[in-house]
């Protein structure tokens, strides 16, 4: 639970949700600035690895290591000059604040990871809705799919890392033109690999899978194929955000032809915004420009409550 006191360390006095002061001096923080410092403040003197960072500030992201060094550097900057001495590295396990703090609640971490029956269970639902396409006379439609994610194994940055999907409903990559299932009309699973370079800097995804459509075509058979992609995302070339790029495609009955998508993702703490264009390798068409936003609320609905 949120504490809604005033956190005093050293010289300065913190608000959660509301602000810092140093004295009677606001101090102005960014948004993920103040969001790790609340972290660290509320740590009960604890080590707070880099993995809980991750998830607090940047929930189901791919970030980098590093964007954890440049957000600890402003941080630091806005304390000065006793930044550097209250915020300790703990070589390769995170940072602890060094200052004692009057009013802290022990490991009173705020995290907008989903709480689940099952730990490194996440439960997602998503909606699509397709607009109409002069190319094949294909008619808007909204679709929607169901799936669970399971974290098999992941670093302790909580970038690279394995994990396993299963769902039912509307997989767009592996679709081919003119072909929209819906709930329950077909079922997909994948193993996810990511391998990271350069600081976590730059990260690839190699995802192999398979996806069954159900009582398809004229037939009314079901369409088996095995699904393939690989997504490439690098990041500090263009600030806040990563360049990505993806081939993918199905074989099988459930063919869908190899292609390829690229273009930029913004990451904020709150909001991701991408934009892409995506095709077929062969030319036959595919999604073209694509826009996609995804907006992270505060946990709503957890067994054995909340953390906020």
């Amino acid at each position: 639970m949120q504490n809604d006191s005033c956190l005093q360390f050293g010289p300065f006095r913190l608000k959660v949700g509301a602000g810092l002061w140093r004295h009677d001096s606001e101090v102005r923080l960014p948004p993920k600035e103040m969001a790790l410092l609340e972290l660290l403040v509320q740590s009960g003197g604890e080590v707070v690895t880099h993995k809980a960072i991750y998830k607090a500030l940047w929930p189901r992201q791919s970030i980098g290591y590093h964007s954890i060094a440049r957000c600890i550097y402003s941080l630091r900057k806005a304390l000065s000059p006793e930044g550097r001495e209250y915020i300790k590295t703990v070589p390769k396990r995170g940072y602890q604040l060094t200052v004692p703090v009057d009013g802290a609640v022990q490991q009173n971490y705020r995290s907008a990871l989903e709480s689940s029956i099952i730990e490194d269970l996440e439960l997602n639902a998503q909606f699509i809705h397709y607009y109409d396409d002069p190319r094949d006379s294909t008619e808007s439609d909204t679709s929607g799919s169901f799936y669970a994610k399971y974290r098999i194994s992941e670093s302790d940055a909580g970038t690279t890392g394995y994990s396993v999907f299963i769902g039912t409903g509307v997989n767009p990559d592996y679709l081919d033109q003119g072909v929209v299932t819906q709930a329950f009309d077909s079922y997909f699973s994948q193993l996810t690999a990511t391998y990271g370079w350069n600081n976590d800097r730059v990260l690839l995804d190699v995802i192999p899978g398979f996806t069954v459509n159900l009582d398809q075509g004229d037939t009314g058979e079901d369409a088996w194929g095995f699904t393939y992609a690989s997504r490439l995302a690098i990041y500090d070339v263009i600030p806040q955000s990563a360049i990505v790029a993806e081939v993918f495609g199905t074989t099988g009955e459930a063919y869908a032809p190899p292609s390829y998508r690229a273009g930029v993702r913004w990451e904020g703490k709150k909001w991701v915004v991408a934009a892409t264009y995506s095709d077929a390798f062969d030319g036959t068409g595919g999604a073209g420009f694509e826009i996609g936003v995804i907006y992270f609320t505060e946990p709503r609905f957890c067994f054995g409550g909340c953390k906020r």
